[in-house]
């Protein structure tokens, strides 16, 4: 999905942002189970695990949730 932005080369490796955000998150509230997993097509995990409780997304991908049958059936409002 990074073929298309224009400064892909910018971007940290997956394994490192995954990390940050686990580590961004644990550091806020250390007993919660957190799970990070790439995004490899527009739609996420969201419409794949049934048991999803939580999604944390940018606010510039927020509008993209919103596309989603995911977004669409759970309410997600901006």
């Amino acid at each position: 999905m990074l073929t298309k932005k224009e400064y892909a080369y910018l971007i940290e490796p997956i394994e490192k942002r995954m990390q940050g955000v686990k580590n961004y998150i644990k550091s806020m509230k250390p007993e919660l189970t957190v799970e990070v997993d790439p995004i490899t097509d527009p739609d996420g995990p969201s419409i794949r695990d049934e048991h999803l409780e939580a999604i944390v997304v940018r606010r510039h991908c927020l509008g993209e949730l919103l596309l989603t049958g995911k977004g669409q059936r759970e309410g997600y409002h901006n």
